[in-house]
């Protein structure tokens, strides 16, 4: 088995306010992290720091993000 560290820091699970499905393509700068989803098939978004964070929650006004599921 091969461990690799990876560079993120944050996670934030995700839902939009008006029930929209969470997708990396409905997600305005999921390039900035990795998208994911939990063993519960919940979205999660990794990101390097809570500048990234900032930036995406900026430009998704209907993005919902928690730090727990």
């Amino acid at each position: 088995m091969l461990l690799t560290m990876l560079p993120f820091e944050v996670a934030r699970w995700l839902k939009f306010s008006d029930g929209t499905k969470v997708t990396p393509a409905s997600l305005r700068g999921a390039d900035r992290g990795m998208f994911v989803l939990d063993r519960n098939e919940n979205p999660v978004l990794l990101v390097e720091n809570e500048w990234a964070l900032g930036w995406i929650s900026d430009n998704n006004p209907k993005l919902e993000m928690n730090a727990t599921p």
